[in-house]
């Protein structure tokens, strides 16, 4: 009775074993490039943001090179009337010529820092936006996952046209993002006087 029992058993074991088994697919990994800084720039609001700094920094390099000119005149007046001038009248000239050179070179650094730091803070809130976007578009696309091809840090030796997905990601971006026309603050009306009774 004991060996029909381990031989059933056995029978049963082999006949477990025997089975095929079904292992789930592996799906092919489905991926995408986007090249974030074309997206940023090229988005509507990267175009409205980039004009605002740029109109900023033209400003700014116009009053840097008024500043210089007139450095650049001291400068000249000093070696003109090198000759001239006494050692007093060249040796304030000369403070004037140095203070005024350290201001230039102190706005100079100061309008970088403020250029740089705005173009980060305008890179950063529109491309937090746009991972929004993008995800979106990974979920619904059952993508595997999107690589940069913008990053220094990302290698990519080559791909096909085909997955790069960042003119799709620019019009979802702006579609997501589309404002009306900014239009200028409401202005309060003046207010009137009261008659003034007689």
């Amino acid at each position: 009775m004991k060996r029909f029992i381990v031989v059933a058993s056995m029978l049963a074991l082999v006949a477990v074993m025997a089975r095929p088994v079904h292992l789930a697919a592996q799906a092919p990994a489905k991926i995408a490039v986007l090249n974030v800084q074309q997206a940023i720039a090229e988005s509507e609001e990267g175009k409205r943001e980039a004009a605002t700094l740029n109109a900023k920094a033209n400003a700014k390099r116009a009053e840097l090179e008024r500043l210089q000119k007139e450095v650049e005149t001291m400068q000249k007046q000093l070696q003109d009337q090198a000759t001239t001038l006494n050692d007093d009248a060249k040796a304030q000239l000369a403070r004037q010529i140095d203070q005024k050179s350290k201001d230039l070179q102190r706005q100079q650094q100061d309008a970088q820092e403020e250029f740089q730091s705005l173009s980060a803070e305008v890179v950063n809130r529109i491309g937090n936006k746009m991972m929004r976007v993008v995800a979106q578009y990974a979920q619904e696309q059952g993508l595997t996952a999107v690589f940069d091809s913008s990053s220094a840090q990302t290698t990519l030796l080559w791909f096909v046209p085909t997955v790069n997905i960042t003119t799709e990601i620019i019009r979802r971006y702006d579609a997501a993002n589309a404002s009306a026309p900014k239009t200028a603050p409401a202005t309060k009306p003046a207010p009137t006087n009261p008659p003034v009774k007689k």
